[in-house]
């Protein structure tokens, strides 16, 4: 099964098992880089054919940037605790966790708090790490 039908199918699961609480979301907020960028359209149209077309999306997603430069970043914070987001899904750059885990570990726990603290719940979507040759 090509990789965007997982991505669909993951995406779809995350948003329908949302939907199956008392409330579905109505603001989710992503987080990430290019990679993060790059489903924009493919969620964007996804929930717009759902039964959850008005759910609000945003992203903040910059090539190349990981959590800890989003931890560090004023614009996402003052997002994050301003939005009032149903769901604020997070990923890091392809190859970070795998090579510096304690890195990610820390940022990805000092923004679950923040997100916590915001009222949110918070979704990690990790992606496919780069080979390094």
């Amino acid at each position: 099964m090509p990789l965007r039908r997982y991505l669909l199918l993951t995406l779809l699961g995350l948003f329908l098992g949302s939907a199956c609480s008392a409330k579905p979301p109505e603001k989710l907020l992503f987080i990430g880089n290019s990679y993060t960028g790059g489903i924009r359209k493919m969620v964007t149209e996804l929930i717009k054919q759902s039964p959850h077309s008005e759910t609000k999306i945003s992203f903040i997603n910059p090539g190349g940037k990981t959590l800890e430069f989003h931890l560090k970043n004023k614009g996402t914070i003052d997002k994050i605790k301003e939005g009032q987001y149903d769901l604020i899904i997070i990923q890091d750059q392809s190859q970070f966790p795998a090579l510096f885990p304690d890195r990610f570990q820390k940022a990805a726990v000092a923004l679950s708090e923040i997100i916590k603290k915001s009222g949110s719940k918070l979704v990690l979507y990790e992606t496919w790490g780069t080979r390094i040759t």
